[in-house]
């Protein structure tokens, strides 16, 4: 609604983030008290966007029933708008970390669409690896495996940066370092 102050904070930076967590996003502790989170889905979006008109409102409506009830605010609520996100991406964040489901903490899968570039997950071991399995050792994810060089499952690492910060010759690259 243009009264609120999101209204304006979306409209004015063009762009927005939304995040989500399934089943919860609250946190237990255990008998150390440390973090415990049940197995579940985190979701995250970051996107421009742009209004839509009650012209183009209704054409969507006309084509999918879901939209009749923005149809329905709006008239209803004359304040009420409608923000498309056109150009996005995200990653879908599958986390079971006491590894109750598999063998591993987590899967993580990232997406792009209307032209927006997406970055692949994970940390790289480049060809100065000597093969030691330091890294293998001390990741938690399970997200290494042997090779020449070992090789880094973009789809399981956390990007914690245990195995960065370990590696005897500097052979892990950071996208942010």
């Amino acid at each position: 609604m243009t009264v609120k102050p999101f209204y304006k904070q979306v409209k004015e930076a063009g762009n927005i983030t939304v995040c989500g967590m399934y089943p919860s996003s609250q946190v237990t502790h255990d008998e150390n008290n440390l973090p415990s989170f049940v197995p579940g889905y985190s979701m995250r979006l970051t996107g421009d966007v742009r209004e839509l008109s009650m012209e183009e409102v209704e054409e969507k409506a006309a084509h999918n029933r879901d939209f009749n009830v923005a149809v329905y605010d709006i008239k209803k609520y004359p304040a009420t708008r409608i923000f498309l996100i056109y150009r996005a991406k995200g990653e879908c964040y599958d986390f079971d970390y006491a590894k109750e489901h598999r063998d591993h903490k987590l899967e993580r899968e990232r997406f792009s669409y209307g032209g927006m570039e997406v970055e692949p997950a994970g940390l790289t071991i480049t060809e100065q690896c000597i093969g030691c399995g330091k890294c293998q050792t001390i990741c938690s994810f399970d997200a290494i495996v042997p090779g020449t060089p070992y090789r880094i499952l973009g789809n399981r690492c956390d990007e914690c940066g245990n195995c960065y910060v370990n590696c005897p010759v500097g052979a892990i690259t950071s996208k942010g370092v």
